[in-house]
């Protein structure tokens, strides 16, 4: 054991907002149900230029990212129904 994984998320007027932490020396998978990978920010930023975030990529109607140790806070409008 390295320390202890947070996370915590809300959706906010068609926004889902989820904080995460990854304790040092540690990694950590990623799904992001109900989202489309070119909406996805981290603080901002494309996944592809977010520090930490590696291996991005659509799974479906779901974003999948690795992570190393640190924090993050994720932010994406919320897929539309029916779509991927």
């Amino acid at each position: 054991p390295y320390g202890t994984v947070e996370s915590s998320w809300s959706d906010e007027g068609g926004v889902r907002k989820v904080k995460l932490r990854v304790p040092p020396n540690s990694s950590a998978s990623l799904r992001l149900p109900d989202a489309v990978l070119e909406s996805v920010r981290e603080r901002g930023r494309a996944l592809a230029d977010a520090p930490g975030v590696s291996a991005a990529r659509q799974d479906g109607g779901a974003v999948r990212a690795e992570l190393g140790s640190g924090e993050y806070d994720f932010s994406y409008p919320l897929a539309a129904e029916g779509r991927p």
